[in-house]
Formats: structure tokens, C-alpha cells, sequence
């Protein structure tokens, strides 16, 4: 065990902030909580395939098909990730 919180502290110290990850996931045994809860639009719990699917189905239509944006944000407001991670292990 002390080795593993050796190999942690190292990864958090260069930093590694993939092995740290994959350290604090196997040493908290967590399990991934899943969500299975799918509800209608007044909110009841959906139990059938066919039901669930429609109600993704309607829920997407909705997120996807929307308007344009009035001011839409250029490439060249975009920050690449790679300057955002400089950004982040230099501070």
C-alpha cells in the first residue's frame, strides 16, 4: 500500500494526472453508478425499450435542432486545449 501512495504522490508531483486517476480509481474500489431512470416530460419513470428510445429520440430532436446562434463564437476565439493544459500544470 505504501508503494502505491508512493507511485501517487510521484504522479501527482511530474504532474501525471492520468496515473493519479487510474491510482485513486482501483485504491476507492468504486463501482460507476448508473443511471437508469428514463422520465417522460411530466416526469414518470418510463419502464419499456420502445418507451425509453421515443422519449432519447424527442429529447435529442430537441438538444440538436435548434437555431443558429445570433453571435457564434470564431476559431479564432477558440483556446486549444494544449494552451489550456500549459496553462493549468504551469500554475
Amino acid at each position: 500500500m505504501e508503494r502505491i501512495a508512493e507511485d501517487a504522490e510521484t504522479a501527482a508531483q511530474k504532474p501525471h494526472m492520468k496515473t493519479l486517476y487510474i491510482i485513486t480509481k482501483a485504491l476507492s474500489n468504486e463501482k460507476p453508478k448508473r443511471i437508469a431512470a428514463i422520465c417522460d416530460k411530466r416526469g414518470k419513470t418510463l419502464q419499456d425499450k420502445v418507451s425509453k428510445n421515443r422519449r432519447w429520440l424527442e429529447h435529442l430532436k430537441e438538444v440538436l435542432n435548434r437555431e443558429n446562434p445570433i453571435n457564434p463564437i470564431s476559431e479564432e476565439d477558440i483556446i486549444p486545449v494544449i494552451v489550456i493544459e500549459e496553462m493549468y500544470l504551469h500554475h
